[in-house]
């Protein structure tokens, strides 16, 4: 019942004395990922990869849990004895700030029969590695050894070096999340690099599961810069205007 999956949820987003809003957005995020996977070739129990690929569910829904608990919380911590509707006793944690942490995703495209892997590196043992830093684990036992052997000799790229990418090749990726029906650079002196990858995909996601998106950086870092590009990329399709910029300033 409603409580049983209340506790599941407490249990594995490993947020400490989580609040409402953590817990749905933990909650949106993975169910959001679970009914991709749901829907994807690869996944489906009658199709040809859910026989061949022996495992792949359950890794999948193991790296989904992985996500949700880094979509869900937050860089802000409310100071010790502090009003939660009082914005100035609110912290960062440096633990949480983005630079200081790895954003591995898979995403299964809403075409259903491709995947976005970015940010990704599977030792062949089966853990799960920080793609800057392969000696850093994330997450020991994430693939059976046997399943990383199935994928890597199906040719999915478990250790691609994302930083040798090309940008069209970049923009590739992002676009097989976006479901761009052709691709082009909308912004050719726009440096685009995996960390903008990231930053693009996770901001999308968050808007697909309902979850608040706040860009917090010195001025002149590029974050209007960045929505700009992911904008441009979206309105490619379309031919809509989907950024407007208001500026203000205190005095």
């Amino acid at each position: 019942g409603h409580i049983d999956c209340l506790k599941l949820s407490l249990k594995n987003c490993r947020i400490n004395q989580p609040s409402w809003a953590e817990v749905r957005n933990f909650t949106s995020f993975l169910d959001k990922q679970l009914s991709d996977c749901d829907h994807s070739d690869y996944c489906k129990s009658d199709g040809v990869m859910g026989q061949e690929w022996k495992g792949f569910k359950s890794f999948v829904v193991k790296f989904m849990l992985h996500m949700s608990r880094d979509f869900a919380t937050p860089a802000l911590r409310l100071q010790s004895e502090g009003n939660r509707n009082d914005l100035t006793k609110y912290e960062i944690m440096n633990e949480r700030r983005w630079e200081n942490n790895s954003h591995p995703y898979i995403f299964f495209n809403p075409d259903g029969h491709t995947m976005t892997f970015l940010g990704f590196h599977i030792s062949n043992q089966g853990h799960l590695l920080d793609s800057d830093n392969p000696s850093v684990v994330i997450e020991n036992n994430i693939m059976q050894p046997k399943l990383f052997e199935i994928l890597t000799a199906n040719k999915v790229l478990l250790q691609e070096k994302y930083n040798q990418l090309s940008k069209i090749q970049k923009v590739m990726k992002i676009g097989g999340v976006m479901d761009m029906k052709w691709i082009a650079d909308p912004d050719p002196g726009y440096v685009l690099t995996l960390d903008n990858m990231r930053k693009i995909l996770a901001i999308l996601m968050r808007f697909r599961c309902n979850i608040p998106v706040v860009i917090m950086g010195e001025t002149g870092c590029g974050k209007t810069r960045l929505i700009q590009f992911m904008c441009s990329l979206q309105s490619l399709q379309t031919g809509a205007t989907n950024m407007l910029i208001l500026k203000v300033h205190g005095g």
